[in-house]
C-alpha cells in the first residue's frame, strides 16, 4: 500500500523537504537551550526589580498591559509603533508590582528593531517558559497557539536568531547561513511545481549542510542530521515512498497557510498596492488546493484497501468456522481419535483468533495514520491480541534483547499543571546528569527511588523529555516489555511514582493530586515493530524455507501476516500427524 515514488523530480523535491526537517531538527536543542537561557534571565531580573520572591502572574493581557517605562524614555522612535506608554493608551500596570510590564520592556529591549511580534505571545504564560516569551521574535503570524517549540518550523527558529540581540551578535556573520536556508525554504515549499533538478537539490543540500556546520551548533549532536543529508544528496538507491511524500506535502501546506496570514495581515494594513499580494495570496490558494488533493486521494486508497483485508479476513473466518463444524461431527463418530481431533480443533480456533488479531491490528494502523493518538488503555482488546501475538513469537525464539519505548507520566487533580510537569522534568534530567547533586531534593530523591524500582524490573530509564513527561526506557528482555505494558493498560505502572505522589501531595492545594502512566499506541506500535525486526533474522534461520526471494530477506519490509503465518506453520508440525479435510489459508496482506 506504501507506494514507493517513481518520478525522479518529485523524489528531488520530497528529499529537499526532508532535508529541511534536519536542518529544523538539528537547530532545535539549541533554541530550546536559548529559550531556557532567556527565561532563566528575564525571571531572575523581574523578581529582583520588583522585589518578588517569585514571578507567576496570570491575569494580564498585551491589549491592557502597560509598559514599565516612561512616554519619555521610550525606546521606539518610530511614530508609528506604540508600545502603549503614552498616558492617553488607557492601558492597566500589572496588579503584581508592574511584574509584566518589566518583563515587557525586557524583551522589547532584547528585539534588534525594537519590535516584537506581541499578537504570537500570551503575557499570563510568560511565567511558564522562555518559549512562550521568545515567541515574540518571530516575524509571522500564527504562533499564539503553538504551546511548544516543537511546532515551530525552521523559519521560526531563523527569524528568533535575527531579531534577538544577544543570539544576533552570537551568530554575526554566519547569520546569513541561516537566512539562505530559511529562503531556500520558500522556494521549495511555495513552488507549485513540486519538480527539483538533480543540481537544485545538491544546492539545497549544500547550504544546509552549511547551516548545521556552524560552530555554534558545536554543542549539540548534528551529525546525524548532517548524514542523512549526504544520504539525500549522494545515495541514488535512497527509497522516498508514499508516506514521506504525504509528510513533505503537510510541510508545505503549513507552510503556505502561513504566509497567506502573513499576506492577508500586510493587505490589512497597506492602504494601496495590494494588487501583487492579492495575486500572491490566489496562488498560494491554488498550490494549497494541489496538496490537499493528493492527500485526500491518498488516504482514500489507504481506506479502501483496509476495507478489502477487512472482506478478505471475514471470507477466510467463515472457512475457518466450517472446518471447526466438520471437526466435530468427525471428532464425535471417531472414539479413538477423540484427544487428536480436539488438539486440531484448538488449533483451528486459535487460528481464528490470529486471523481476528491481524484484523484488529489493521484497523489499529488505520487509525494511526488519520493521526488519532490514544492510550493503550483505551484500547486493551487490541493491545492484549498484538502482545498475546509477540509472546508467542519469545517461546518459539527465546531471543534476548533490549527493547526501547516510552511512556507518559501525567498529572490530574490540579490547576495550572504545566509548570509542575516542567519542574519534574528538569529536576530529573538534572538527577539523571549528576545524581548526587539532587540527593538531597526531595524529589530528585523520589525520582532515585523509583528509577531503582523501576530497574528491579528490568526498565533502565535513559531520558525524559516535555509533553506532560514522556519517559524514555529500555527493558532488558522482551517478557520485562510485555509485563510494563501490560502494567499500563491496568494502572499498576502508577505504584512506582507514589513516593513523588506522595510527596507532592503534601503540598498546599495539591490534596487532589494523582499521577497517571500511560502509553501511546503510537509508541507501543513503534516498539513492537523493533522487536519483529529484532526476531527475524532468527526466524529466518530457524526456519529458512520461510524466505521465498531476495526482497522477503530484508527486515525493513517485514509483513504482520507472514511473521504469523510462520507461526502457525511451526504449530502445525508440532501437531499429530492427522489428516485435516479442507486446507486453511492465511492470505498475505500488506499490513506495514
Amino acid at each position: 500500500m506504501n507506494e514507493l515514488i517513481q518520478d525522479h523530480g518529485l523524489k528531488n523535491w520530497i528529499k529537499a523537504c526532508i532535508g529541511l526537517r534536519c536542518v529544523r531538527d538539528g537547530m532545535l536543542p539549541f533554541i530550546e537551550e536559548k529559550c531556557g537561557d532567556l527565561y532563566s534571565g528575564n525571571k531572575t531580573y523581574t523578581t529582583q526589580f520588583c522585589q518578588l520572591t517569585n514571578y507567576s502572574c496570570t491575569s494580564c493581557s498585551l491589549k491592557e498591559l502597560r509598559p514599565n517605562h516612561s512616554e519619555d524614555d521610550c525606546p521606539i522612535k518610530s511614530h508609528k509603533i506604540n508600545c502603549g506608554c503614552k498616558s492617553s493608551a488607557n492601558k492597566k500596570i500589572c496588579q503584581n508590582l508592574g511584574s509584566c510590564g518589566v518583563l515587557f520592556d525586557l524583551i522589547l529591549n532584547k528585539h534588534v528593531n525594537k519590535a516584537p511580534r506581541w499578537n504570537n505571545s500570551d503575557c499570563s504564560k510568560w511565567y511558564k517558559n522562555g518559549w512562550e516569551q521568545m515567541k515574540c521574535f518571530i516575524d509571522i503570524p500564527g504562533y499564539n497557539d503553538k504551546e511548544h517549540l516543537s511546532q515551530a518550523d525552521i523559519t521560526a527558529f531563523v527569524h528568533i536568531c535575527q531579531n534577538n540581540i544577544a543570539l544576533k551578535d552570537l551568530f554575526r556573520t554566519d547569520i546569513d547561513k541561516l537566512i539562505q536556508v530559511r529562503a531556500d525554504r520558500n522556494e521549495i515549499y511555495h513552488s507549485g511545481k513540486m519538480d527539483i533538478s538533480d543540481d537544485e537539490l545538491k544546492e539545497y543540500i549544500a547550504h544546509m549542510r552549511d547551516a548545521l556546520r556552524l560552530s555554534v551548533f558545536t554543542k549539540t549532536d548534528t551529525q546525524k542530521f548532517l548524514d542523512t543529508l549526504t544520504k539525500l544528496e549522494t545515495d541514488n538507491n535512497f527509497e522516498i515512498d508514499a508516506t514521506q511524500e504525504m509528510i513533505a506535502r503537510k510541510d508545505a501546506l503549513n507552510a503556505l497557510i502561513e504566509e497567506s496570514k502573513t499576506l492577508h495581515e500586510e493587505n490589512t494594513n497597506i492602504a494601496e498596492n495590494t494588487t501583487a499580494i492579492k495575486h500572491r495570496i490566489a496562488a498560494f490558494a491554488v498550490v494549497q488546493d494541489k496538496h490537499m488533493k493528493c492527500i485526500t486521494d491518498h488516504l482514500t486508497k489507504i481506506k479502501c484497501h483496509m476495507k478489502s483485508v477487512k472482506e478478505e479476513h471475514n471470507k477466510t473466518a467463515e472457512v475457518l468456522l466450517q472446518h471447526s463444524n466438520d471437526l466435530k461431527t468427525i471428532t464425535s463418530a471417531i472414539d479413538q481419535h477423540t484427544t487428536c481431533f480436539k488438539n486440531l480443533q484448538r488449533e483451528l480456533v486459535t487460528q481464528t483468533e490470529i486471523i481476528l488479531g491481524i484484523e484488529t491490528i489493521s484497523m489499529g494502523i488505520e487509525r494511526i495514520v488519520i493521526k488519532n493518538y490514544r492510550m493503550i488503555s483505551e484500547i486493551q482488546p487490541e493491545i492484549n491480541t498484538i502482545l498475546l501475538t509477540v509472546e508467542k513469537m519469545y517461546q518459539l525464539i527465546q531471543d534476548t534483547a533490549n527493547i526501547q519505548g516510552k511512556i507518559v507520566l501525567d498529572i490530574n487533580g490540579i490547576p495550572n499543571k504545566a509548570e509542575l510537569l516542567h519542574e519534574i522534568v528538569q529536576l530529573w534530567k538534572s538527577f539523571k546528569t549528576n545524581p548526587g547533586l539532587n540527593a538531597s531534593d526531595e524529589i530528585g530523591h523520589c525520582l532515585s527511588v523509583t528509577e531503582g524500582e523501576l530497574e528491579k524490573e528490568g526498565i533502565k530509564v535513559d531520558s525524559v523529555q516535555d509533553g506532560s513527561v514522556e519517559i524514555c526506557f529500555r527493558c532488558t528482555s522482551i517478557p520485562n516489555w510485555i509485563k510494563l505494558c501490560e502494567k499500563c493498560i491496568d494502572g499498576r505502572m502508577a505504584k512506582f511514582f507514589w513516593p513523588l505522589q506522595n510527596h507532592l501531595k503534601s503540598k498546599d492545594g495539591f490534596e487532589n493530586l494523582k499521577i497517571a502512566v500511560n502509553m501511546y499506541e503510537t509508541d507501543f506500535v513503534e516498539s513492537v515493530e523493533a522487536i519483529v525486526k529484532q526476531l527475524y533474522p532468527k526466524l529466518i534461520s530457524k526456519f529458512p524455507n520461510f524466505v521465498k526471494s531476495e526482497s522477503d530477506s530484508d527486515p525493513t519490509q517485514i509483513k504482520w501476516n507472514d511473521v504469523l503465518g510462520l507461526v502457525l506453520e511451526h504449530e502445525k508440525s508440532r501437531a499429530p500427524a492427522s489428516q485435516i479435510p479442507g486446507t486453511i489459508c492465511i492470505k498475505k496482506t500488506c499490513i506495514p
